[in-house]
């Protein structure tokens, strides 16, 4: 089948003290119906028995699947996936798959094929299941994430309504490299920020299926802990940059850029949001103000003017 595919896959998976879960993602791999072309793993600086367990690995199936280890300091899941990508040498598209999570045997059979049968994809994704597990491996919550809400969606609509799983993911390798990869030094919402970019440069298809699973092992954990909202004190560091990648697409006529307005309205707002439940109102103003401009709604107005007034008698 490999023989017959005509786009060539690339398998990324950075990793980090996963070292009694990396072999089952290896598995996963290895079990595709359709091979990839290349794997690269990089080791995102692990302390555990990571290297070890991956030359074990490799010693066993080197016949049956070319994978490449390279480890570098730590730096974060961006660095480590551009890294990777950088690394690869003979692929048309990218699937990231980090070394907790598991695709099913049909994952890249089935994203192959709707790349090829759609020449002006960028990006194609399946369904993927959040869990929760606690250090003894009891699992604590669950959540199945479709595309449901976003088949007939595209660019950055499609995203707000359904952010796509990153292990779920396949990209042309042109595009993400033409939008400048993974931001490294954002360690939260980088791959929103991506994806963000991704999604302006052509169509992004929806599938169905098998769920990829994406496992998240905590101390302790509750059902709301299951989120893609990133974490608050990125929310400045993201909103810029949003604004820096997504403002030159404000009121283009493509299919692709269309909510681009929104998607930065909804960024500047809640960014403000943060600043006024940390009382600094005066910053708070501004950040509404900045959502105001790109979607005239009461609600940024509102907020806007409360916050000044805040400011002045504060």
């Amino acid at each position: 089948m490999a023989g017959e595919n005509k786009l060539r896959i690339g398998v990324v998976i950075p990793t980090y003290n996963r070292a009694h879960l990396i072999t089952q993602a290896l598995d996963c791999v290895l079990q595709q119906h359709l091979r990839p072309s290349e794997v690269i793993i990089i080791d995102d600086g692990s302390h555990d028995q990571t290297e070890q367990v991956v030359k074990e690995w490799q010693a066993l199936w080197v016949t049956e699947l070319a994978v490449s280890y390279q480890r570098q300091l730590n730096q974060g899941p961006g660095a480590a996936r551009n890294r990777g990508v950088a690394y690869l040498t003979d692929c048309d598209a990218i699937a990231f798959l980090d070394s907790d999570d598991l695709w099913p045997v049909d994952h890249l059979a089935e994203l192959s094929a709707y790349m090829q049968a759609n020449p002006d994809a960028v990006a194609c994704s399946r369904p993927f299941k959040e869990t929760v597990f606690s250090a003894h491996g009891e699992m604590l919550a669950e959540r199945l994430l479709s595309m449901e809400l976003a088949p007939q969606l595209q660019g950055p609509l499609a995203i707000m309504a359904s952010m796509p799983g990153t292990s779920a993911t396949l990209v042309k390798r042109a595009t993400f490299l033409a939008v400048g990869g993974f931001d490294e030094k954002m360690r939260y919402a980088e791959d929103r920020l991506l994806f963000m970019k991704i999604a302006c440069q052509g169509r992004w298809g929806h599938l169905g299926g098998t769920p990829v699973i994406y496992r998240n092992q905590v101390k302790s954990a509750t059902s709301d802990q299951l989120s893609n909202k990133p974490h608050q004190n990125s929310r400045i560091c993201y909103v810029h940059r949003l604004d820096r990648a997504l403002a030159q697409h404000v009121g283009q006529s493509s299919p692709w850029t269309v909510g681009a307005n929104v998607a930065l309205w909804k960024a500047w707002h809640r960014a403000g949001r943060h600043f006024d439940q940390q009382k600094k109102y005066k910053t708070a103003a501004r950040y509404y103000a900045r959502a105001f401009y790109y979607q005239r709604v009461g609600k940024s107005l509102g907020r806007m003017l409360a916050a000044c007034i805040k400011s002045f008698l504060q």
